[in-house]
């Protein structure tokens, strides 16, 4: 008889922190896509900065932009520029 006494207020108990429960979760996936968000715009910035970067390499080279294979076939020719 007590165990079912201790069971049901125990249940009672629980249900009524569900809607604790509930609202701390909304508020952790607010801050979580807070969080995200602002990586998000960061990640906006790194990109306008590399993009910058770039676009100055590029003007600065004649508008060519070099890579590995560059670099191999200069290995591999005779003249020496």
């Amino acid at each position: 008889m007590i165990e079912t006494t201790i069971a049901i207020v125990l249940a009672l108990v629980l249900w009524n922190l569900r809607k604790a429960f509930y609202s701390q979760s909304d508020v952790f996936k607010e801050s979580i896509d807070l969080s995200v968000k602002d990586r998000e715009a960061d990640l906006q910035e790194d990109y306008k900065e590399l993009n910058d970067k770039v676009v100055k390499i590029k003007q600065a080279n004649g508008g060519k932009w070099f890579s590995l294979s560059d670099i191999e076939s200069q290995m591999s020719s005779d003249t020496a520029n």
